[in-house]
């Protein structure tokens, strides 16, 4: 925890902000204002693979995403915020990691389904400023990203590259790609459709069919 707050308290410093909107908002301070939080990436180095869903975040475990807090006056425009009277904090701190630096914080998934007895984790983050509030919520989902060896049970093995946004999971070794929702991996490589769960962090059984139908059976991947 030292090392990890650490390490953000130094990317921070060097952080260029890559608006992208996700978040939702209240009623700011004074005026008629709002306040919204905006989702970024993470810092250069860290796994920012956390991804938009509607007006929440997806965080696959162990990645970040950086929230900065905006404030915009009644004809829109945004005004500016003070760094020393914002408060962060997570409605589950075990699950979802808050870094406050000022005016914008970097948070992260610590616990995933296998950590939340079948369930995924959630927390609400939410900044405080002059009296209002803007929050927004981060589900962590499992990280399937990395290289996997799939084997089929005709004895065939391949060899899957995955990269991971939010839920959405890609093979880049093809293009191809599918989601993560609970422990459950549904992926569509090369026209085989694999319906899977994960049984550890490190290996998923299930089943593939081909798309025409001639080619199906089960399968294990194992995480490399």
């Amino acid at each position: 925890m030292t090392m990890r707050t650490t390490t953000f308290a130094l990317l921070s410093a060097l952080a260029l902000a890559a608006a992208t909107g996700c978040g939702s908002g209240d009623d700011g301070p004074g005026g008629g204002t709002t306040l919204a939080l905006r989702m970024e990436p993470a810092q250069q180095g860290v796994d920012s693979s956390c991804a938009q869903a509607g007006s929440s975040c997806e965080c696959p475990n162990g990645a970040y995403a950086r929230l900065t807090l905006v404030a915009h006056a009644s004809d829109g425009s945004e005004v500016a915020v003070d760094p020393g009277a914002v408060q962060w904090s997570s409605s589950d701190s075990a699950s979802v990691e808050v870094i406050a630096d000022g005016a914008a914080a970097d948070v992260g998934g610590l616990r995933d389904w296998f950590d939340a007895n079948g369930s995924e984790p959630s927390a609400t983050i939410t900044a405080s400023y002059q009296g209002k509030q803007a929050s927004m919520p981060v589900t962590v989902v499992i990280n399937a990203s990395g290289d996997w060896q799939a084997r089929l049970d005709n004895g065939f093995s391949y060899l899957l590259s995955l990269q991971q946004s939010g839920r959405a999971v890609t093979d880049t070794g093809t293009g191809y790609g599918g989601s993560i929702a609970g422990n459950a991996l549904t992926l569509t490589v090369s026209g085989i459709n694999v319906n899977a769960t994960f049984s550890s962090r490190t290996q998923v059984n299930g089943t593939y069919a081909s798309s025409s139908g001639g080619l199906h059976g089960t399968l294990t991947c194992t995480k490399q």
